[in-house]
């Protein structure tokens, strides 16, 4: 004897078989289910539209009260406010926390933390906070902020006192000026027992021609020009320093008309390229 057929559940008189008969019906003919469906489609954008809305004005008015936090687009700030609440960090925007945890999750990559545990660096720091120092991006240079000596932070006041000077920007256009002067000789001195002496060959400039450099040329006693090493040694490591970054700037030029110059080759216009960089029109 065969077996009695089994209903299916579309065919039963099941709550799924009627579930499912009366969602055919609403997807069905006539368009309506369609309806249904693309209404309930756009209830949802507007909603995600009015979270984007809401978290972008939530965030410019942060920005108009705090110009040192770190810029973040919506679904930046949304998967910024994951890792804060992943992480255990709950002073994102109180005020008494003054630090840019949006631009620390940003330049980290999210890297993760032990809130209330791990120090974060001094480079997010927002003045107001009691250990701002000239480390954080928002210092204006040097006075604005204190200094970290070893483990010790010394705060402003003390660190522009007589024992910790604070520095300047020196005018750069009249100390490039003044190592240019300096010459390059041989020589021996007279008396290589002298203060400053030595004996054998030197090699070196003039002491009057780096008079220019602040702070590396007295006058002794004697009358003669002494040149304080020391003080020509710092200050030809500011200069290399300096040199070094124009050096490497001019290389990043360098480097982007490179890869302009290969990009427009790429494009069948090296020739013009080429008449434009002899000058020609």
């Amino acid at each position: 004897m065969p077996a009695a057929p089994v209903a299916s559940p579309m065919q039963s008189g099941s709550g799924m078989g009627r579930f499912a008969s009366l969602a055919g019906r609403a997807l069905g003919s006539g368009g309506a289910g369609m309806g249904v469906m693309s209404a309930l489609s756009d209830a949802r954008s507007k909603e995600r539209i009015a979270d984007l809305e809401a978290v972008k004005q939530r965030y410019e008015d942060l920005l108009d009260t705090n110009s040192e936090t770190t810029r973040l687009g919506p679904d930046e700030e949304r998967d910024f406010a994951a890792w804060s609440r992943a992480n255990g960090v709950r002073d994102v925007d109180h005020p008494d926390s003054h630090y840019d945890y949006r631009g620390f999750w940003k330049e980290s990559g999210g890297r993760p933390v032990r809130g209330g545990v791990d120090h974060f660096p001094d480079a997010f720091k927002q003045h107001g906070h009691p250990t701002f120092s000239r480390e954080s991006r928002y210092s204006r240079g040097a006075g604005d902020g204190g200094i970290w000596l070893d483990d010790s932070f010394v705060p402003p006041p003390k660190y522009e006192s007589a024992a910790y000077p604070t520095p300047r920007a020196p005018d750069t256009t009249a100390l490039d000026e003044a190592f240019r002067r300096p010459g390059q000789y041989s020589y021996f001195y007279k008396d290589p027992g002298a203060p400053g002496a030595a004996p054998g060959e030197q090699v070196g400039p003039m002491a009057h021609e780096l008079r220019g450099i602040p702070g590396v040329v007295h006058t002794s006693p004697d009358g003669f020009d002494r040149v304080d090493n020391g003080r020509l040694g710092l200050a030809t490591a500011s200069q290399v320093g300096k040199l070094t970054r124009d050096r490497d700037s001019q290389r990043q030029e360098l480097d982007g008309l490179r890869q302009r110059l290969a990009d427009l080759s790429d494009e069948g216009d090296s020739e013009g390229v080429l008449r434009a960089g002899l000058g020609e029109r």
